[in-house]
């Protein structure tokens, strides 16, 4: 439901930002209300809810569902959105507009767009939108708001906000003078107080309004909203739906424009029955699974990730490709090489443009966790898309942050290790002369884990380790001691690393909340011999035999998974898509065509992954495993 805006003094239901949805599978009414030259608050709330009880009347008469409903406005608009969604139950402030009062006005999911929540804090803040005579405020209340103190709360969202209230999304601009960020941010502190699900997108450079709030990733944030929190329902069709998508049905003034039906949805599962994990990818590149102790390796010191495969279950049988981009897609996509047709090394280097389609042909489960309202975050390598051309690539496959490795700059390769580059949030850091890059990369990580807490949301921080990929440098250790670089050293910093990030998750207090998982993105580089218990290994990245395509995977939950657990289940890297949303509670839409198959119950011990085999790619080749060899 669409609630337009224009100081409540003017406007019309005819301009509807949000129509496009019909596009996607949702059912859209632009409504109007009184304006202040015909009537003064609580009148236009008065008859927001009157709309809404009577879409709910009418909805076996058009055709739509409303077992979940959504409403949105911006500016006016948007108070009016928001204090609706939040005075649920409040007797006064429902009205009898339209009767229909045997249905109820509570919807169930709020979007504002750039609205005023505190009339009370405006009136020093912004006086003149408030206080004087002719001010929008003003004109909605009947007389300045610092006179009409009991009147301006009522009139408030921020002062209404409870632990029953729905989950609500915000865009604000930070250059907005006309209603500034920090109405959207009181409407966010006061959520926060309530432990109630809010997310705040600021704009930045953005004024009160534009096209930006509703086009590109700011329409993406809007679907993945949307798709969490409406759930599908089953529309009965009848003649009465209107031909025309933009003909309205005007039976009383607050309902119009009704154009379609929710047909697709992914919601996130009944918090009472499914709890909400922190999730940490510690995610090597170039590991294969011999070079760990606990895996039998000899040649190199592990204690960190053996003491990790102690407090958790030791995965012996994980597979992937055998180099990082179709490793990586399938991780992200839920889908083999043969589907995903990146079978290579996706070239980045200077003067490439290439990318992979995250906003129009894959979907990723870090975009389905943000859209539940997990924090979601991305380290280090990205062989995705050649960053130069496109900056904001994280964000277009799920991440609200990144800190990742900028590959060129300035027409030349930069390095990983010392004096890296690193793309921040679309700004380049090319400053960090003195600091090794996977350091840097892991007080990102840290920080981050901090940021979530203070946030009071889940995340999922998938840090994608530099180490121990060539060339081979040396570590800070290393150049403490005198030593020159080594593999043996690079995956001895690794696993300090390791060490390092799963002490603060224990220091922070929230081991019991969180999935720890530790793995390689495909096997170790073939310039490096490996030594076993079992003899020489030979092959190594880039071939599709054992050595190549076998990782190590260690998962970690205190008090969840049991802690020195084997598992010989196969698992191939596209399991991790279903197995993340069932872990995260989130449903995956029907649409998608995944290959790989949850093994959330292998986890949890309860049961054992159903797969059967394994499948690799690499330069136009295929490999399956079946367990066999």
């Amino acid at each position: 439901v669409w609630i337009h805006g224009g100081g409540w003094r003017g406007g019309s239901k005819d301009r509807c930002f949000i129509d496009w949805l019909t596009e996607q599978g949702y059912a859209v009414s632009s409504i109007s209300y009184r304006l202040t030259d015909k009537a003064t608050f609580p009148a236009q709330l008065h008859d927001c809810k009157g709309a809404i009880r009577w879409l709910r009347a009418h909805a076996q008469e058009y055709g739509y569902s409303t077992d979940r409903i959504a409403v949105a406005g911006s500016s006016a608009g948007g108070h009016l959105a928001a204090l609706l969604g939040v005075t649920r139950g409040i007797k006064d402030l429902e009205g009898d507009v339209g009767g229909h009062l045997d249905f109820s006005s509570h919807v169930d999911a709020i979007v504002d767009y750039y609205g005023p929540t505190d009339f009370v804090q405006r009136t020093t803040s912004q006086p003149h939108k408030t206080v004087a005579a002719g001010s929008p405020v003003n004109l909605l209340l009947g007389g300045p708001a610092n006179e009409k103190v009991e009147l301006a709360r009522l009139a408030s969202p921020v002062f209404h906000v409870t632990a029953d209230d729905p989950p609500l999304q915000i865009f604000h601009g930070d250059k907005d003078k006309t209603v500034l960020l920090a109405q959207s941010e009181r409407m966010v502190a006061a959520y926060q107080a309530a432990e109630r699900p809010v997310t705040l997108h600021v704009l930045e450079g953005s004024g009160h309004g534009g096209a930006e709030f509703f086009t590109g990733e700011n329409r993406t944030r809007l679907l993945e909203f949307l798709a969490q929190h409406l759930r599908e329902a089953t529309p009965k069709k009848t003649s009465a739906i209107p031909p025309n998508p933009r003909h309205g049905v005007d039976h009383i003034s607050p309902a119009s424009t009704i154009l379609s039906w929710p047909l697709r949805n992914v919601a996130v599962r009944e918090e009472a029955a499914v709890a909400r994990p922190n999730i940490l990818l510690l995610f090597a590149d170039d590991l294969g699974y011999e070079t760990l102790n606990c895996y039998g390796g000899t040649d190199f010191e592990t204690p960190h990730l053996d003491r990790l495969a102690g407090q958790g279950m030791r995965f012996n049988r994980a597979y992937t490709s055998p180099v990082c981009t179709p490793s990586r897609m399938s991780l992200y996509t839920g889908t083999y090489a043969p589907r995903h047709g990146y079978y290579n090394v996706l070239p980045v280097h200077l003067g490439t443009k290439q990318a992979v389609d995250f906003r129009n042909t894959w979907r990723t489960f870090p975009q389905l966790l943000r859209g539940a309202g997990y924090l979601t975050s991305v380290t280090g390598k990205w062989q995705l898309a050649a960053l130069e051309f496109h900056p904001d690539h994280c964000r277009d496959a799920g991440f609200d942050s990144w800190c990742v490795w900028q590959i060129w700059r300035n027409g030349a390769k930069t390095t990983r290790y010392w004096q890296p580059c690193f793309n921040h949030d679309g700004t380049i850091r090319d400053d960090i002369a003195d600091r090794f890059g996977p350091d840097v990369l892991a007080d990102y990580v840290i920080d981050q884990m901090r940021t979530a807490i203070a946030a009071k949301r889940p995340f999922y921080i998938h840090h994608n380790m530099l180490l121990p990929h060539w060339p081979i440098s040396p570590t800070p250790d290393d150049k403490s001691a005198g030593r020159d670089g080594s593999l043996a050293g690079m995956i001895r910093y690794l696993d300090k690393l390791c060490g390092r990030i799963v002490d603060e998750v224990d220091r922070l207090g929230i081991a019991e909340e969180t999935i720890v998982i530790f793995m390689g993105d495909n096997g170790t580089d073939q310039k490096a011999p490996r030594v076993t218990k079992q003899g020489e290994v030979r092959g190594g990245k880039t071939d599709l035999n054992d050595a190549g395509t076998h990782i190590p995977l260690l998962v970690r939950q205190t008090g969840v998974i049991e802690a020195g657990a084997t598992s010989d289940d196969l698992i191939d890297m596209a399991d991790w898509f279903p197995t993340m949303c069932e872990l995260a509670g989130v449903t995956i839409p029907e649409e998608l065509r995944l290959d790989g198959v949850s093994f959330a119950s292998t986890l949890h011990g309860t049961g054992h992954s159903p797969r059967k085999y394994v499948v690799g790619g690499y330069n136009n080749a295929v490999s399956i495993f079946d367990g066999q060899w």
